[in-house]
């Protein structure tokens, strides 16, 4: 592969990485911000208690041994 080949494809790289999108939240579970997306319906200050019309919308993932 030639040089000027080479560069050309290591930008494509780069620019489709700068352009990836994903979502990591970084949220520390004691303090989170009432909503974390902008059309979101619930909320995630629940409190310490829960029933089935409380619109909480937390949950937690210590890792994959959980599911």
């Amino acid at each position: 592969m030639n040089s000027k080949l080479s560069r050309v494809l290591a930008l494509l790289v780069i620019a489709i990485g700068a352009n990836a999108q994903s979502y990591t939240a970084t949220y520390d579970p004691a303090s989170l911000p009432p909503t974390t997306e902008g059309d979101q319906a619930g909320t995630n200050q629940c409190g310490t208690g829960n029933n089935d019309t409380s619109m909480c919308q937390n949950l937690y993932i210590n890792n994959v041994q959980d599911f």
